[in-house]
């Protein structure tokens, strides 16, 4: 049994009194009513983000709500339990945590799935599951960051949470977190899960993880091009469709056009003269991951 390192709080799901929602609903009514009317070209904008704002469950919520998603995927999972494996894949976890421009509103905890496939996935909640594929894959330091600071994008941003929102639609997810009836979180938890919604990025959600990761290793002093050449090898390999590499790139592969997007991002960083692009580390953990039997037969 794999226990999940995170600190559960009791429900807390919404502040204030059911008539209290109801009241915030009717204003957030008349207010979408008068964005329609008069601003018609940008109505659907404006009704996207009142809704999100207004309605996007608390960070308690979404860790309440990841705690039964981490449970139904890790069902699935074989997890890397090798002490040096583990401590390296989290402490670059943490070096992405501490460098990043923004803030996650949930914890974010790191593990290691036994896996070929050159995947990581970020859920509701904060977990990242990195593949043993993606580290035995990646040719230095500074490509293996890029990928989990983009995994934490998605965590910073909680496009996850907020696919299960929509999905589901605000009110009624609402109602699942005030509701008392057992299981039901678990339920929709499951539901998401198996309409594979949670990891359904859009390519907006892609680019704004993208857009954190590079600032993210430009902060830790590692080479941001990193992301680039990490893209570039893997478009090599499988052209520019999703096949051969997972749900990493699944519905937005690493096309030539979003390379071209990272470096004109990396182009607008300030100069800088010490950045890296380490290697040892890895190699010595990739060693051991061979020696252990955890990468890919070749």
């Amino acid at each position: 049994m794999y226990d999940i390192a995170v600190q559960v709080p009791g429900r807390n799901p919404l502040r204030g009194s059911y008539g209290a929602a109801c009241t915030t609903a009717r204003r957030v009514a008349r207010v979408l009513t008068l964005c329609l009317l008069f601003l018609p070209a940008a109505g659907c904008q404006v009704l996207d983000g009142v809704l999100t704002s207004t309605f996007m469950p608390s960070p308690e919520q979404e860790i309440e709500f990841g705690v039964e998603v981490a449970r139904e995927i890790e069902k699935g999972l074989v997890f890397v339990d090798d002490p040096e494996v583990v401590e390296y894949i989290r402490r670059l976890g943490r070096i992405v945590v501490s460098n990043s421009p923004q803030d996650a509103v949930v914890p974010t905890t790191f593990y290691v799935v036994q896996n070929g496939e050159i995947n990581a996935f970020a859920i509701p909640g904060g977990n990242i599951y990195v593949h043993t594929g993606l580290i035995e894959a990646s040719a230095d330091e500074a490509e293996l960051v890029s990928v989990l600071g983009h995994e934490f994008g998605h965590v910073v941003y909680r496009h996850g949470m907020e696919h299960a929102a929509r999905a589901q639609g605000y009110g009624a997810m609402q109602q699942i977190f005030l509701g008392q009836e057992a299981g039901g979180i678990a339920t929709l938890a499951a539901g998401m899960i198996t309409q594979g919604v949670l990891l359904n990025y859009s390519r907006s959600d892609e680019l704004e993880a993208d857009s954190l990761a590079i600032p993210t290793l430009y902060s830790a002093n590692y080479d941001p091009s990193g992301m680039v050449t990490f893209f570039e090898t893997l478009k090599d390999r499988y052209g520019e469709t999703s096949g051969g590499v997972g749900t990493l790139f699944a519905s937005h592969p690493p096309t030539s056009d979003r390379i071209e997007r990272v470096r004109q991002s990396i182009a607008t960083l300030p100069p800088k003269d010490e950045l890296y692009r380490p290697v040892n580390d890895l190699r010595r953990v990739q060693a051991r991951m061979d020696q252990l039997g955890l990468t890919a037969d070749e």
